[in-house]
């Protein structure tokens, strides 16, 4: 990267009439510095994307797109509240004693 920030503060003081001047070398090293970092951003890139993919559990395989994650967002939100809903649900159940009394005995108890 600081390749790259040498190669744009010395382009940048470069008129672009002596851009037309400069030797046939000094273009090429200029595209093998970009084509480098170029090369370093998409290792870079894939980094982040891997990253993504193991911390949100989704599939490395699919395309990442702002269309997908925000499909993929939608779907969790379901989960999340469907799951809030049943919890809900089961907290319900402990605020009548007897329906406690009731699970309670139904449940066995095994002796290890």
């Amino acid at each position: 990267m600081l390749q790259l920030l040498e190669l744009q503060l010395e382009l940048e003081h470069i008129d672009p009439a002596d851009l037309a001047q400069m030797s046939e070398d000094r273009l090429k090293r200029f595209n093998a510095i970009l084509k480098d970092q170029s090369k370093e951003l998409d290792m870079e890139i894939l980094g982040v994307e891997h990253a993504f993919t193991l911390r949100f559990q989704v599939d490395p395989r699919q395309p990442l797109s702002l269309e997908s994650m925000l499909s993929l967002l939608d779907l969790q939100i379901v989960r999340k509240k469907q799951t809030f809903t049943s919890m809900e649900e089961d907290f319900a159940k402990f605020d009548d004693l007897k329906e406690i009394k009731a699970l309670a005995q139904g449940v066995e108890v095994h002796a290890v």
